[in-house]
């Protein structure tokens, strides 16, 4: 059976990350062909109910083992914000320990693990994945994965009142990000600025805020890809740049903001 790299299966979700969420459970309300049913096509597939539908059908018919199934469904619900239950799927896949044989997907896995926890502020568990995956990463020499650990660490540090350590952690996973080869660094790159942002904004420091904020729209605007969707990612960043200016009293930049957030479609 076609076991699918985090990489192919990543390309797919970067584009379905803002539709719908749709039940995965329940008979498949699409019969897909014969030819369609492999893990591969229900990633590249461009109708999400086709995805469902194949997902569910190779799981009927036991056609590739569970976990392989698990991580696609996993990954279908984290695009969907579904996050509770992609965890247990993630957590799922992790315990069978099959996905250790695949590093690029164990790396991956062990990622999404780290950001679905720390979505959910779950912290008991965090910091197990967070070492597990920077052992993993040093010892594939990853420094992409690498980055993902260290940031996540940096946040940490800085909701913990470290603030200073935590910030210097995630400018230097940013660093580390930006010299991978990582084929989502812009994406990922889009969120850490979002998240240093937030971080600054919170501080007081608005200058150093607004500096991370016209990085993210560089980030952004750097993202190719088939139906990438630039200009929807783009109100989420005047959306977060109009709310900071406002919140420094910069309050004429603000409306100057939100009137380009209102002109994205």
């Amino acid at each position: 059976p076609i076991i699918i790299t985090f990489a192919v299966a990543m390309r797919k979700l970067a584009l379905i990350v803002c539709m719908l969420s749709a039940s995965l459970y329940g008979d498949a309300a699409i019969v897909v062909p014969d030819s369609m049913l492999t893990i591969e096509h229900a990633y590249y597939t461009s109708s999400i109910d086709t995805s469902i539908a194949i997902i569910q059908t190779m799981r009927q018919r036991q056609m590739v083992p569970t976990w392989q199934l698990d991580m696609a469904e996993a990954d279908y619900c984290y695009a969907t914000m579904d996050y509770t239950k992609a965890l247990q799927l993630y957590q799922s896949v992790y315990r069978s320990g099959e996905a250790k044989g695949v590093p690029e997907i164990y790396l991956a896995l062990l990622a999404r693990l780290i950001q679905t926890h720390d979505i959910l502020y779950n912290e008991d568990e965090l910091v197990t994945y967070i070492y597990e995956l920077r052992q993993e990463a040093q010892r594939r020499k990853n420094n992409a994965y690498m980055a993902m650990a260290d940031f996540t660490v940096g946040k940490r540090k800085h909701y913990h009142r470290k603030k200073e350590e935590g910030l210097e952690l995630c400018i230097k996973a940013i660093d580390t990000m930006k010299g991978s080869d990582y084929f989502r660094k812009d994406n990922e790159l889009c969120n850490y600025y979002a998240s240093l942002l937030q971080m600054n904004m919170d501080d007081g420091r608005y200058d150093d805020a607004l500096r991370m904020s016209l990085l993210q729209e560089e980030a952004v605007l750097r993202i190719k890809g088939v139906n990438v969707n630039n200009k929807e990612t783009l109100r989420y960043v005047y959306a977060l740049r109009a709310s900071l200016l406002a919140k420094a009293g910069r309050t004429e930049e603000a409306n100057l903001t939100y009137d380009n957030w209102k002109k994205q479609p």
